[in-house]
């Protein structure tokens, strides 16, 4: 009744919007992505695919390396991107994972052109990493990714979780409880979504090595600070962490 579908009919079901992610927000903000490794990606005007951005990955030095990750849970459905690449030819790669499989990888020159991949229902992990060898370098020593599309999921009360994700973790997809803290470790359920970890288990306690989002309460992402595995949000500015570190005694 509340998604408007037929339950007597296995055919009728939810209407599910594809995910695009062009970077059009000038920044790293439209949806929960990490960057990580020797430098951090960032959004640039410099050279997009469609648009006015694009994510490049920055200066890395030999045997560096550069990441650009997300959790998503989508439908089953297929993922689609575009990228580019300016590096030098068999030794500095743009690579492609999901779930921690290696999809594929580019070097070289390459105008921009699109890759594509199935998926399965469920929470997936995406990283596209450059990475440089032990050699030289070549071209602008740059990669880029634009025009991403994620297959869209279910999120019958839009609270930013989508309905798998809460079923799976005893969530009530009905009510928006993105707020609620179960497990009482000071991760709200939605960046329990967004980190991929789970809400009814606790991360006793909470610092910068496992992440922390107590003074996000109205998570408008502008006075948190989260660091899990190594990998940093990239919502704050250097003000805000000086704060929140200050806040904890870090």
């Amino acid at each position: 009744m509340i998604a408007g579908t037929d339950p007597n009919d296995d055919n009728s079901a939810p209407h599910v919007e594809i995910e695009l992610e062009g970077f059009e927000t000038g920044d790293l903000l439209q949806y929960p992505w990490l960057t990580s490794g020797n430098n951090h990606w960032t959004v640039t005007d410099v050279h997009p695919k469609d648009g006015v951005y694009s994510a490049e990955s920055r200066d890395i030095g030999q045997e560096q390396i550069t990441s650009l990750e997300i959790n998503l849970y989508c439908k089953e459905g297929e993922i689609s991107f575009a990228y580019s690449l300016d590096s030098e030819s068999g030794s500095d790669y743009l690579k492609f994972y999901v779930d921690g499989i290696l999809k594929d990888q580019w070097s070289g020159t390459i105008p921009y052109s699109y890759a594509n991949y199935a998926l399965a229902d469920g929470m997936h992990h995406f990283s596209w990493v450059y990475e440089k060898d032990e050699s030289g370098s070549g071209g602008g020593d740059k990669a880029w990714i634009d025009e991403i599309v994620f297959p869209g999921s279910a999120d019958s009360d839009t609270d930013g979780m989508p309905d798998g994700w809460e079923f799976e973790h005893n969530l009530n997809y009905f009510i928006d409880d993105s707020l609620n803290d179960p497990d009482l470790d000071l991760f709200l359920n939605i960046k329990e979504y967004q980190y991929n970890t789970d809400p009814n288990v606790s991360n006793l306690d909470p610092d910068f090595s496992i992440g922390i989002d107590a003074e996000d309460q109205d998570n408008d992402g502008k006075d948190m600070a989260i660091f899990i595995d190594g990998f940093e949000s990239g919502i704050f500015s250097g003000s805000d962490l000086e704060d929140f570190a200050l806040e904890f005694g870090k």
